[in-house]
């Protein structure tokens, strides 16, 4: 835990983890959810990030319980990764887990994915949904992520506060407690 990662390491991570879904999809062709955790820096893995990732892990398998075929959990240094095959129409899963990132209060800190029985990932869009918006202003979170609009400061802060928020909340609130 806390070992600092780089930004290849980040974009070699991510391009395993589309290797993965491929190879998850081939033998379970269901809807493939994919699960990571929205965080900046270069340290992925840390007692923040895996309460971030549980309660999300939680969430899922409480949503979909009784549908999910298979699930597998990676704890990597370059973040944690949750995927779960459930046997559940993907349009009505998409609308499902934008629900659970729109609604909790750890959800804006969760990258949930959503891949049909063809592999072909569904937007927001698709379901007649607008793009998230920014963690730190109401804008586009794609457009400013693009144009850097905010620095790791300002966005580290929000996820403390976000964070601080969830753990101040009573137990019964929460998946796991505090």
């Amino acid at each position: 835990m806390n070992k600092h990662v780089s930004f290849e390491e980040v974009l070699s991570a991510k391009e395993n983890r589309q290797k993965l879904r491929a190879l998850i999809w081939s033998f379970m062709p269901y809807t493939l959810i994919s699960f990571t955790v929205n965080y900046v820096g270069t340290i992925k893995k840390n007692p923040d990030t895996l309460l971030i990732f549980q309660q999300g892990v939680g969430k899922i398998e409480k949503t979909f319980y009784g549908a999910i075929s298979f699930k597998q959990l990676n704890y990597f240094d370059t973040g944690y990764e949750g995927y779960f095959a459930v046997d559940k129409d993907a349009k009505e899963v998409k609308k499902i887990v934008s629900s659970l990132e729109d609604s909790q209060i750890l959800g804006r800190l969760w990258d949930i994915d959503v891949f049909d029985n063809q592999n072909n990932q569904l937007t927001r869009g698709d379901i007649g949904l607008k793009k998230r918006k920014c963690l730190v202003c109401e804008e586009c979170a794609d457009d400013c992520y693009v144009v850097r609009r905010h620095n790791q400061q300002e966005l580290m802060l929000k996820i403390k506060d976000i964070l601080k928020k969830f753990r101040d909340m009573p137990e019964g609130n929460n998946v796991y407690g505090k």
